[in-house]
């Protein structure tokens, strides 16, 4: 996926003012008419909702209107999906997502009040940002290669933490797993907060997240980054290798995105409109830099690439998932 520049910004002007042309004036004016809402599926102040808030100024700027935040938090994000996806079709009820609840709930959980697939009409990503691995200091360990020695040494009597069954964490861990040769239990909490308490006290020996909730454990020594899942090396992290340096490089298109959606049967023109305020949100450099500054690298595309990302993000998290049989009542 390509990430934000001028091409992609032009283009969606340019879609933007076609459309306009290809609908009565009338119907050019008619979105939007009022406040826009902005679900996000977890509870504010955490990443997902940090970005929906980060982007919502600009785009109401642009579309004339309020955009506003509604958090509606709940089953790996799962009920803000289902309410977008039955809100009405008219560009006024948006989904702000992670990858967590698009890709990650379909193959782990049973059943869904609604599919994040087939049931939204996917706009653009947003951002991307990369997991980091960390173990217990308590392990002793130094080195990825050391603790998977470790672990092959005591097969599934080391522990792993999630931040809950089924989901991002969750399954990324597991195919690690899968690609180290390495068994481990999974312990599930209800967050990265309660599982980072115990990964300090050695409860557990194995957790994954993003660079904003690690970064103060690492640079206290607290916790040892053993790999990124990022292509190249993160500025903040210099010291900490890639996967494909210490060969797992089928990790290295994992990462944790996210979009923005919009009910299925929304209109081309609507969306239109909706891309090009998102583009210019996506191109303002205070966005950018806000961004950048939770490790997030800002991304905008069109559908069209957003929807091949999903499908390529869908088969890999499914096949991990079946392999590993993860499956939520």
């Amino acid at each position: 996926m390509t990430p934000l520049n001028r091409r992609h910004f032009a283009l969606a002007l340019a879609f933007s003012g076609a459309a306009g042309l290809a609908t009565s004036p009338a119907q050019a004016q008619a979105y939007p008419s009022k406040p826009i809402k902005i679900v996000v599926g977890f509870a504010a102040g955490g990443l997902t909702d940090i970005l929906a808030r980060t982007i919502a100024p600009v785009m109401s700027d642009k579309l004339g209107q309020p955009v506003i935040i509604d958090n509606k938090p709940g089953a790996n994000g799962n009920i803000s999906t289902a309410f977008v996806a039955g809100s009405e079709p008219d560009g006024h009820t948006l989904l702000f997502s992670s990858s967590a609840q698009i890709v990650y709930s379909p193959n782990t959980y049973k059943k869904l009040p609604a599919d994040p697939i087939n049931g939204l009409r996917h706009l653009s990503l947003i951002g991307e940002g990369d997991f980091i691995f960390v173990a217990s200091t308590g392990t002793g360990v130094h080195s990825l290669a050391e603790f998977v020695t470790l672990a092959k040494s005591k097969p599934g009597a080391l522990n792993y933490a999630t931040s809950g069954p089924g989901g991002s964490l969750h399954v990324v861990q597991e195919i690690f797993l899968q690609h180290a040769g390495i068994q481990m239990v999974p312990v599930h909490y209800k967050g990265s907060s309660a599982a980072l308490t115990d990964l300090v006290a050695n409860q557990v020996q194995l957790f994954c997240d993003g660079l904003p909730s690690l970064e103060p454990y690492i640079k206290t020594d607290k916790l040892k980054p053993l790999f990124v899942t990022a292509k190249k090396r993160l500025p903040a992290l210099p010291n900490v290798p890639t996967a494909a340096e210490v060969k797992l490089a089928d990790l290295s298109n994992i990462s944790n995105w996210f979009g923005l959606h919009a009910p299925k049967g929304t209109s081309d023109a609507t969306v239109a409109k909706i891309q090009g305020a998102l583009a210019a949100a996506m191109a303002s450099e205070s966005v950018k830099e806000k961004m950048r500054g939770l490790a997030i690298e800002p991304v905008f595309s069109t559908p069209a690439e957003f929807v091949a990302r999903i499908d390529a993000s869908n088969k890999l998290i499914g096949a991990a998932a079946r392999a590993a049989n993860i499956q939520i009542d």
